[in-house]
């Protein structure tokens, strides 16, 4: 695991952790994603394993299925060293940016 993999890793359990907050614990939040939108409103409506009425663990699920798998394909795909670790500062980013976002929003709107 190098230290590239597990910033990403971290930064979008950020946003994972942020997300799970906004709409676990805040009525006027709701994700935007259309995957993980779909995937709660699947748990939902089947009421499986709510957590204060919600579904919102499921992006902690999906992070922890998908980061993985795209950081294993950047490893074993990439090039370069180079264009492997501008691909994973780019998850980085996205994770970042995106987890403070939202709890900005938080901060600002809840």
């Amino acid at each position: 695991l190098t230290n590239w993999n597990i910033a990403a890793l971290s930064a979008q359990m950020f946003d994972a952790s942020s997300t799970f907050v906004a709409l676990t614990f805040f009525s006027n939040f709701w994700e935007k994603h259309i995957l993980g939108s779909s995937a709660m409103a699947f748990f939902e409506s089947r009421n499986i394993f709510l957590i204060f009425g919600s579904a919102s663990w499921v992006m902690f699920a999906l992070k922890l299925l998908v980061v993985p798998a795209v950081l294993f394909a950047i490893d074993k795909y990439g090039e370069t060293e180079d264009e492997k670790k501008f691909m994973k500062m780019i998850i980085v980013l996205l994770g970042i940016a995106i987890g403070f976002r939202n709890t900005l929003e938080l901060g600002m709107f809840g």
